[in-house]
């Protein structure tokens, strides 16, 4: 949080690492939260933890789940609908399945969170430090 920051080269950053899952205005995929006003929830240093220690608090409706079906078959993602005939889920490339509930064999909420740590993307503490200044700097 101290380290001088650059928030271009966290506009980089972000293209390079988060867009795959997250947006930000009408850039990057739709699988994780938007993350457009993230700088009305988040001070810097609330940011970087939740970047570093993405298990810490993971959003509501962004919970991964296993769903497993009466023939074998795994769905892994956010649950988007739970109901008495049928459940919706998005998996991490954004496909959505409806499974019906009857088919269900067991379901499992995860208790990790889909999004890597920072080191397992070869991220350094200058890039968490321009890629934080680059989402809280967002007009």
């Amino acid at each position: 949080a101290k380290l001088k920051h650059d928030a271009v080269a966290g506009q980089a950053i972000f293209a390079a690492n988060c867009a795959t899952c997250h947006r930000v205005k009408d850039v990057g995929a739709d699988i994780g939260p938007d993350l457009t006003f993230i700088n009305k929830k988040f001070d810097r240093e609330g940011l970087l933890d939740a970047i570093i220690n993405p298990d810490g608090g993971i959003v509501f409706g962004y919970e991964p789940w296993i769903i497993t079906t009466k023939e074998g078959d795994s769905y892994y993602g956010f649950l988007l609908a739970d109901g008495e005939k049928t459940i919706v889920i998005k998996d991490i490339s954004g496909k959505k399945h409806v499974i019906n509930t009857s088919e269900v064999s067991s379901r499992k909420k995860q208790e990790k969170s889909l999004m890597p740590e920072p080191s397992s993307l070869a991220l350094t503490e200058q890039n968490l430090a321009d890629l934080t200044e680059y989402l809280i700097s967002l007009p």
